[in-house]
């Protein structure tokens, strides 16, 4: 039996390469607007914690997330005023320039250290009876929180606002460039998140049309170019989803006491790409029971889990599709049957996920693989099963899911 060659861009015609780049590259600027705005409306419900978001975004190149930055603003500035001594003038010039900081900053932008540099008789001005001009230089520092995307833009917001607000200022006056800090114990995990807004802190029409600048559909792309522009389109894809899956449970979902599953299948399907995958699934409960010496039931407790560690659900063995439940299963009962003897029974709850059929049987059968690990016997046991039907998969592979 023979096939024929799968069609490759060289097989196409240069209007049809031109149309396959265009389109290519449509899809990739339509995918990084949705995916910001699907980010943004995430972190909203809560579904998403903000720093995580803002690491998927980032790490694919797409702007981050707004954050609140703590930046630590140096101005250099320099007051006019008379006085009848240098004295005089350096401690008016304190009280003017604290009061009109105070006046032309907001009360979340506070002064927070002022230092006189110099203070100096202005001998070209006129004469004055009642004392002297001086010029007074000074270092002032403000906290001034500024939202932003990156340090850079914050840096640039916070300088373009001082000189904003201190234009207007007839004796006060910036003697040279703002200098900004972020403190020394600055954390990025530690940043602030504001309130976002899908339609404010989302890109715009503008954005799509300079990504698009310059891709004419007059052009005639050679095959390598279309390939690429398809490549990139896959990449973003594949990195996006891979991101995804890896926030589930520490990043997407935990802050309401979710596993985030759910969530992440529905942050996959708002932006366009492929939901999770499917299982059936069932809860499984087996009924253990051993004994323990020990000298307390408190340490036969601890000895029973350690002993049982290798088959709890968090440790699934020769890739069994097991994992844990949502719910905690309840703590063991501890009886004493003898001196430093405990009999130590517990319920341990699997869950199963199987993706290529409905089969309770299967299910049962894993669990049993699982339990026979701690004791060949307890192959044997009763198990009690429960249909939860089908769902997002819990147990995912960043690689090929």
């Amino acid at each position: 039996m023979t096939t024929s060659p799968t069609p490759t861009t060289v097989d196409l015609t240069p209007a049809e390469r031109t149309a396959m780049r265009h389109i290519a590259r449509l899809q990739t600027t339509l995918l990084a607007a949705r995916a910001r705005r699907v980010a943004i409306a995430a972190v909203r419900a809560g579904w998403w914690q903000h720093h995580s978001a803002d690491v998927a975004l980032t790490a694919n190149g797409l702007p981050g997330l707004p954050m609140i930055w703590p930046i630590h603003l140096h101005l250099p500035l320099r007051r006019t005023l008379l006085a009848a001594d240098a004295q005089t003038a350096i401690a008016d010039a304190r009280r003017d320039i604290t009061a009109t900081i105070g006046r032309v900053f907001d009360h979340d932008q506070p002064l927070l250290h002022l230092t006189i540099t110099s203070a100096s008789p202005d001998t070209t001005g006129p004469a004055e009876t009642n004392g002297h001009h001086y010029l007074i230089d000074a270092t002032a520092v403000l906290a001034m929180p500024t939202i932003a995307t990156s340090d850079r833009d914050a840096y640039a917001q916070a300088r373009a606002l001082a000189a904003e607000r201190l234009a207007g200022q007839d004796d006060l006056a910036l003697r040279g460039a703002p200098a900004c800090y972020l403190p020394a114990d600055h954390s990025v995990h530690d940043l602030g998140a504001p309130v976002l807004d899908p339609d404010v802190d989302g890109p715009d029409s503008t954005g799509l049309q300079c990504a698009l600048a310059g891709d004419s559909l007059q052009d005639t792309p050679e095959p390598d170019a279309v390939a690429a522009a398809t490549s990139v389109l896959e990449r973003l894809r594949r990195s996006l989803r891979r991101h995804i899956i890896d926030a589930i449970g520490d990043g997407i979902g935990n802050q309401r006491g979710d596993d985030g599953h759910h969530y992440a299948d529905q942050i996959l399907t708002a932006m366009g790409l492929d939901p999770l995958p499917r299982s059936w699934q069932y809860h499984v409960t087996a009924t253990i029971t051993h004994t323990i010496t020990a000298d307390s039931p408190q340490h036969a407790r601890t000895a029973s889990f350690r002993q049982l560690r290798d088959i709890s659900p968090t440790t699934p063995q020769r890739a069994l599709p097991l994992t844990y439940p949502d719910d905690l299963d309840p703590g063991p009962r501890i009886d004493q049957v003898g001196p430093g003897r405990y009999r130590v029974t517990l319920e341990m709850t699997y869950l199963v996920c199987l993706r290529g059929a409905n089969c309770p049987v299967l299910a049962e059968a894993a669990v049993r693989e699982q339990l026979t690990t701690f004791e060949p016997a307890h192959a044997a046991l009763p198990l009690r099963l429960t249909a939860l039907g089908r769902r997002v998969d819990r147990i995912l592979d960043r690689a090929i899911d």
